[in-house]
């Protein structure tokens, strides 16, 4: 029986052949680029004998698909020795990763006419002896799961079905049913997979359809596939489900400023500020996190310290000044302290008051006093707020926004 190895690297129309050629190929364009720089000489030489040792290797499977093992090992061997070491070494690697998958394949085969056989001999014992039960109902058995992990930080495109290969997957159990599929999250808990995304192909291949199971797999926290077979999972395959992390960044937001003109709490509409009339005054700023938002809240108040004791006071209202994209939350941000200035002020027009690093403002901005009425109609403050750094994270992957 002829053993022929297939791989993901074959040709559209599933070749073996041209696989082959195409792996040893690859060896051929490495030697190229490696001593393509070498000069000439003795490298020509030997460039020339390592093209006779594949050529004579691919002529060789392609006239005995059936001695492939012996031919690549053969290659890596007859590489003359003044070829870069790294051109043999991988050849070697070529040679030894090829005939570990086939060796793979090849043990699956094996241990089926085992079992075949195991079944065949029970079978007639059973017979010797007289019993009419016959040989106990096998498991199935699994050769390879492809993929063997679903990667949720990848696109669903990349796992949209996963393939388990083996044979007597049509196997019913001493309950008469077919295996079945558990998805176990993070506690340990297993829900069954719907028999509508298994599709039984063969009783040598079946499909998973996962394509349109990426939001249950992500929200409920799937960290495994599990094969179930007679209520048991043991010696059964597993296919991990590696968890989404959300990427996080810090990206730097410019906030502006705040305007905000309190309502006169007290006494006339004129602040009558001088050297020998001063004002009081506080002014305050702050910023608050609202998940995927960031607002702004100034207070100001002022106050003639001698009769009539014209006032103003009041907070603004919350207001919007940074929202963080779609699918984003925020994780915090700096500078975040709040800040607060207390004043006299005996002078009119506009007063600047700067603030330390390490708080949101950088400067206030005070308007108290001018000619005429100003309380109610003109006193204000400015807040200047500092450019920030705001740390973000994503709420979800991106193949679900």
């Amino acid at each position: 029986m002829d053993v022929v190895l297939t791989h993901s690297g074959s040709t559209g129309n599933g070749n073996p052949r041209r696989s082959r050629i195409g792996s040893l190929a690859l060896v051929c364009v490495l030697i190229g680029g490696l001593l393509a720089g070498c000069g000439l000489g003795s490298i020509g030489s030997a460039i020339d004998r390592a093209s006779k040792v594949i050529d004579d290797g691919i002529n060789g499977i392609l006239a005995r698909s059936d001695v492939w093992q012996r031919t690549l090992e053969r290659i890596a061997q007859d590489l003359p020795g003044d070829v870069a070491e790294i051109v043999r070494t991988e050849a070697q690697n070529l040679a030894t990763r090829t005939i570990a998958q086939a060796g793979t394949e090849l043990m699956c085969v094996t241990d089926f006419y085992a079992r075949r056989a195991v079944e065949a001999l029970n079978s007639l014992k059973n017979l010797l002896l007289g019993r009419g039960d016959g040989p106990s109902r096998l498991p199935p058995a699994f050769c390879q799961v492809a993929p063997a992990s679903i990667n949720l930080n990848d696109a669903p495109s990349s796992w949209a079905t996963v393939t388990l290969h083996g044979y007597d997957l049509d196997h019913h159990d001493t309950t008469d049913k077919l295996f079945s599929v558990l998805m176990q999250n993070a506690s340990g808990s297993n829900s069954p997979l719907a028999e509508t995304w298994i599709g039984r192909t063969t009783h040598y291949q079946v499909t998973l359809n996962l394509g349109s199971l990426g939001r249950t797999l992500h929200s409920n926290n799937i960290r495994k596939l599990v094969v179930s077979w007679n209520n048991s999972t043991v010696n059964n395959p597993e296919v991990v489900v590696v968890p989404w992390m959300p990427e996080r960044r810090t990206e730097s937001a410019t906030l502006g400023s705040t305007f905000y003109q309190p309502p006169r709490t007290g006494g006339d509409r004129d602040f009558n500020t001088g050297d020998g009339s001063p004002t009081s005054i506080i002014l305050r700023g702050a910023l608050r996190q609202n998940g995927t938002s960031i607002d702004s809240q100034v207070y100001m108040y002022a106050r003639e310290d001698r009769p009539d004791h014209t006032m103003v006071e009041g907070t603004s209202a919350w207001e919007r000044v940074y929202t963080a994209p779609v699918g984003w939350t925020i994780v915090g941000y700096r500078p975040s302290a709040s800040a607060q200035q207390s004043a006299r002020v005996t002078e009119h027009g506009e007063l600047q008051y700067p603030r330390p690093a390490g708080e949101a403002i950088d400067h206030f901005s005070a308007f108290v006093d001018r000619d005429g009425d100003e309380a109610g109609t003109w006193t204000h403050l400015i807040a200047h707020w500092r450019i920030i750094e705001v740390t973000i994270e994503e709420t979800a992957p991106a193949w679900l926004r």
